[in-house]
């Protein structure tokens, strides 16, 4: 018989898939002889292919990618019995288990990555939808935070537009009680009590924006617990928003509009503000080192609420400040 290129190259294929599908069932060397000596195979292009012939047994040459593959198979048959279908479609699509037919185990991860497929397309899509719903609800959140931050640089200008009138009031009537050195001490002790109650005002509302945050906070600590990761990053956004406002608006209170006597209970919301920057920055390093948790995320936890915790307890000094001055 003439030789064939087309024809020992399907033979040779198809040996080889048989030897991958019966976990290397070899061939025996007289079926190759015989191939050889009727023309179906050519002797050069048996050896060209990786075939060498020991005893009367036929084996394929090993290689690092058949290593390779057996331990992906054995990784995905082990993610198999643990029910991780996901895990095992990872491991075995476009894998090195089922691309190589003269793998041993050929047969058994294409059926294996079959079934890993079939099991996950569910799983797959309902990813899919949580995933969407989840998006949908980070846009809400992000409009309804804006809207959040709208209503607080409103809240802040009426105070210094509060503040405005009052300074106002009171040249006037420093101006009108200056006639007498009786009336100018009268208008100054007015004027540095409406002082002390419109700096009480202002560090209340960014006392109420950190028990906010702390909020926010503990709504994210659910949802990494959870394992939540994009539902855990808005609340942080959230979070760290408001922080970063609080610390500006508090550097701006203390160094125009803080009477001597608060100048201490000052220092106390920024110190507040770096607790719980601290906090958020450890929580954002939990949802780095999700799913996998271990000692280093034990680690960030502790470290996230126990800053949390410490920022929560100031305020709480803060608050008996403010309620003790009105």
């Amino acid at each position: 018989m003439k030789y064939n290129p087309l024809i020992a190259s399907v033979a040779i294929v198809g040996l080889l898939g048989t030897t991958a599908m019966a976990s290397y069932v070899f061939a025996r060397k007289e079926l190759i002889n015989d191939f050889v000596a009727q023309g179906i195979l050519n002797k050069d292009l048996v050896a060209g292919i990786g075939i060498s012939i020991r005893g009367d047994m036929v084996l394929p040459d090993a290689d690092n990618e058949l290593e390779a593959a057996s331990f992906l198979y054995e990784q995905a048959k082990h993610a198999s019995e643990e029910g991780e279908w996901l895990r095992v479609k990872a491991l075995l699509n476009e894998s090195v288990a089922t691309k190589r037919i003269d793998y041993e185990q050929y047969a058994a991860a294409l059926l294996l990555l079959g079934e890993a497929t079939e099991k996950v397309a569910g799983i797959e899509a309902r990813i899919a939808g949580e995933l969407d719903a989840l998006r949908q609800e980070a846009t809400r959140e992000t409009t309804a935070r804006k809207s959040a931050q709208v209503k607080e640089q409103q809240t802040a200008s009426q105070l210094v537009d509060t503040k405005k009138a009052k300074d106002a009031q009171e040249a006037d009537l420093l101006q009108k009680l200056s006639v007498s050195e009786e009336g100018k001490k009268v208008a100054e002790a007015r004027a540095k009590d409406e002082e002390r109650a419109a700096f009480i005002n202002e560090l209340d509302v960014y006392v109420a924006l950190l028990k906010r945050g702390d909020t926010a906070l503990i709504s994210a600590e659910g949802e990494i617990d959870a394992g939540r990761d994009v539902q855990s990053l808005v609340y942080l956004n959230q979070a760290t928003d408001l922080f970063d406002q609080i610390e500006q608006k508090g550097i701006d209170l203390r160094d125009n509009r803080t009477p001597s006597e608060y100048v201490s209970t000052l220092g106390e919301l920024l110190r507040a503000v770096g607790m719980y920057n601290t906090s958020a920055k450890a929580y954002r390093g939990m949802v780095a080192l999700l799913p996998e948790r271990g000692n280093e995320y034990d680690l960030k936890r502790s470290t996230a609420i126990t800053a949390r915790l410490d920022g929560f307890a100031v305020l709480g000094i803060i608050t008996k400040t403010i309620a003790g001055a009105r």
